[in-house]
Parts: structure tokens; C-alpha cells; sequence
């Protein structure tokens, strides 16, 4: 962003938070990394980018019944966030969804691929929360966000269970061992399934997730996609 468009942001924010009785620190961004997400003074839903030590002209917004956490940074359920003087979204639900996890660590937005028949998130958010797993790594999940995969952790000490899509005790989880299907660490790779061409393995920074192929269907390793009546070794 242009230094001309910056301080017209800036100056836009201060008069707001005049107009508002809110303070407002226009050196927010300053010496935080590329990426870094702080809270918008002004709803609690939404956040600002932090690119270049300087705000981004493009504000984010949580989904719907979910409010910003700046600690750790990341949208949250309701019970989790203290928005203190900041407002509510307009007829914001005070009560909150039971199916959204907390999570802890910085939230890390993955990108998404072409690759045919993989599990994605819907580029529509629907009315509740979905939420993906993550196979290699059992304290790890994937909240779907406007299409966009974003990876988030389970408070210490527990498991992401996808049966109830929520952090548990670890006891009650069935957890891999990690990297059981050899992914590589760096980069996406598409691995044939071990109990056969009906599935195959996404993975990505050395993370895997199960993924099945379309009736008819099977895993060609060659192609490294799923083809129409692939002759399976099992």
C-alpha cells in the first residue's frame, strides 16, 4: 500500500475514533511481521492487516457469530473473547455456537490447490462453521473461512476430534502417529493410500489428510490424481 494511501487511512481512523470517544495508536503495524492480525477499535468481528509496518487498506471481518481475538490472533467464539470497550456487530448473538473450538498459536491461512477430488472448503460460508482435519498432526484443524483453509491449534494439552468438531481430552481421541504416511516436509505431494487406489493422501509441509476418490474412481500414482476405472493393485 502507498504511503498517500496509508495516511488517508490513518487520518480516516483517527477522525472515526474521535467521532467514536475511542483511541486509536495509527503505530499498531509498526515492527510487527508481514501478516500479523490486530483488532479493528471499532467492532469486535473485524481486524486489520498488518503489511509493510503499516495498517492494509482491506479490513477483515469473522464469520458470522464469531468475534476477533487478538490473543492469540484469530476469530473465536464469543466466550473466548473479551471485546471490552469495543462494540458488538449490530445485533450480535450474545450466546455462542457450541460447535466452534478454541485455539491457540498463530493462525496460518493455507492456500488452496486445483487438485481434483481433494475434501475443500466451501467458497460459501453456510450458516454454521465447518471445519476440516488434519491427519499427521492430532492438535491441529482446518477452520473453513470464505473458501479459504485456515489452520488453527487446540488449546495445550488437547486433541482436535473431528466426531464433535471440537478439542478434547485426549484420551477420547484416536490419534495417528505422526507422519505415518511419509509425507514429505516441505511443499504439497499426493501419496498413494496403503489400503488401496479408493483413497490417497494429501500433504502438505509435511502434514496429511485422507482424501477418497469419486465413485468409479481411483488414485493413479503416475497421474498423481484420481482417473475414471484406474486398474487398483487392490
Amino acid at each position: 500500500m502507498c504511503r498517500k494511501t496509508f495516511h488517508l487511512l490513518v487520518i480516516s481512523l483517527l477522525s472515526l475514533s474521535i467521532s467514536h470517544g475511542e483511541d486509536f495508536n495509527p503505530e499498531i503495524c509498526q515492527d510487527k511481521p508481514d501478516g500479523t492480525q490486530v483488532r479493528n477499535p471499532f467492532q469486535c468481528n473485524m481486524f486489520f492487516v498488518c503489511e509493510g509496518g503499516m495498517i492494509d487498506e482491506n479490513e477483515g471481518m469473522c464469520p458470522d457469530g464469531l468475534l476477533f481475538n487478538p490473543d492469540p490472533a484469530g476469530c473465536d467464539i464469543p466466550a473466548n473473547v473479551n471485546c471490552g470497550d469495543v462494540p458488538l456487530p449490530p445485533g450480535f448473538e450474545t450466546e455462542a455456537p457450541t460447535q466452534t473450538p478454541p485455539a491457540e498459536g498463530p493462525t496460518t491461512v493455507l492456500p488452496t490447490t486445483q487438485q481434483p477430488d481433494r475434501e475443500r472448503c466451501p467458497e460459501e460460508d453456510p450458516e454454521e462453521p465447518v471445519f476440516l482435519s488434519v491427519v499427521d498432526d492430532c492438535a491441529a484443524y482446518i477452520l473453513c473461512f470464505h473458501g479459504r483453509e485456515i489452520l488453527r491449534k487446540c488449546p495445550a494439552g488437547l486433541h482436535w476430534n473431528r466426531l464433535s468438531n471440537d478439542c478434547d481430552d485426549p484420551t477420547k481421541v484416536t490419534c495417528p502417529e505422526h507422519n505415518v504416511y511419509g509425507c514429505p516436509e516441505d511443499g504439497i505431494d499426493f501419496l498413494p493410500h496403503p489400503d488401496g487406489c479408493r483413497r490417497f493422501i494429501y500433504c502438505r509441509d509435511g502434514f496429511a489428510r485422507v482424501q477418497g476418490c469419486s465413485p468409479y474412481h481411483g488414485y493413479d500414482v503416475e497421474k498423481k490424481t484420481c482417473v475414471f476405472n484406474v486398474a487398483c493393485w487392490t
